[in-house]
């Protein structure tokens, strides 16, 4: 089966990229040929040969290039999906009626861009998308495809109830039994685009120096909005944590970033809400401990204890800090021992698989 991914733009370090790059460096087999409809950003991407648009491509010349491509690639009776990434950029409109019009199935992942927080962000317009043509082809796909049932939730309080052609697809599968052991460091990793939807400024504020003695954090990503990072530069230094607290460039390489997390003590993973988030699938892979957010899928954390899990309110961050600055060697070693016998492992080829069937 051929599968063409349809992405309009793609960020490094955002999830969206990071499910992309997963898929194609695990997911390409004589099952399954991934190729991806990219016009932007793709000459950063190691994608390699199964690009089919290249850069700055206007929607004149995509609507040409379906009808050529199609007739020509898939005249043969072959079986072909299309997956959607994300939602309200204008192009998709364009790919939905020409996809329609020949026929071909495609699939909608939301990537948790139908939730709460995500929809505060230029909400005006996403309304306006939504009444104008994003409604119509969620409502014509084979599928809309969520991560897990509290994105599920939370993305149907802004969806007509009548939407029924969803499905949900969990990249976890399995839990492994595996022996951990590991060094209590003091330091706290985060592996994030650098965005007001991270909310950094929650936990900086409640960052206590006093009690947080030899706690580190450093911050890995890119930096989508400068006016954000400005504001959290300007807050470290008011608040004198440039020391504790240290915004470092995006790590993309897989074995150094397994070489930071190694030595970290914590992942902390920051928005207010998440429908996955990858570094923390990665994270308790590693068999290392996170603090994450009660509005995400990782229940798993606080019901085996492989780490802190919080509910957006001043208390509760607060008690996470606390949690930290009273942690001792032996503590941290009764959460690592939790890791023995639930260590998760993933696995994208059955991801990919439940989205086309």
């Amino acid at each position: 089966m051929k599968i063409i991914h349809i992405v309009p733009s793609l960020v490094k370090g955002s999830g969206v990229t990071e499910m992309l790059y997963q898929i194609n460096k695990n997911c390409n087999s004589k099952k399954f040929k991934n190729y991806f409809l990219l016009w932007d950003n793709t000459e950063k991407l190691n994608f390699k040969k199964n690009i089919i648009l290249k850069k700055n491509i206007n929607s004149l010349f995509i609507f040409f290039f379906y009808l050529k491509y199609i007739r020509t690639q898939f005249y043969k009776k072959e079986q072909v999906h299309f997956i959607q990434h994300g939602l309200w950029h204008p192009i998709y409109l364009y790919t939905s009626i020409i996809l329609r019009f020949f026929n071909f199935k495609y699939s909608v992942v939301s990537h948790g861009m139908l939730m709460s927080e995500a929809l505060k962000i230029k909400k005006i317009k996403k309304k306006i998308a939504f009444f104008i043509y994003q409604k119509i082809i969620l409502k014509k796909a084979k599928n809309i495809i969520f991560t897990n049932n509290y994105e599920k939730k939370e993305s149907f309080n802004f969806l007509d109830n009548n939407i029924y052609n969803y499905k949900i697809v969990n990249v976890r599968t399995k839990i492994l039994n595996k022996k951990l052991t590991k060094k209590f460091t003091q330091k706290i990793v985060s592996f994030s685009r650098i965005h007001p939807i991270k909310s950094f400024e929650d936990f900086i504020y409640h960052w206590d120096t006093k009690r947080m003695i030899g706690w580190k954090w450093e911050i890995y990503g890119p930096i989508d909005d400068h006016k954000y990072y400005k504001y959290l530069k300007i807050l470290l230094k008011k608040l004198n944590l440039n020391h504790n607290i240290i915004f470092k460039k995006a790590v993309y390489d897989k074995k150094r970033k397994f070489e930071i997390f190694n030595r970290s003590s914590f992942l902390l993973q920051t928005s207010k809400s998440e429908s996955f988030n990858f570094s923390v699938s990665e994270s308790l892979s590693l068999g290392v401990p996170v603090i994450v957010t009660k509005n995400s899928p990782w229940q798993i954390v606080q019901d085996k204890k492989l780490g802190y899990m919080y509910d957006n309110s001043s208390k509760s961050i607060k008690k996470v800090i606390d949690a930290l600055s009273n942690l001792d060697n032996d503590q941290y070693n009764d959460i690592i021992y939790n890791f023995n016998s639930n260590i998760i492992s993933f696995s994208w080829d059955s991801f990919l698989k439940k989205i086309v069937y």
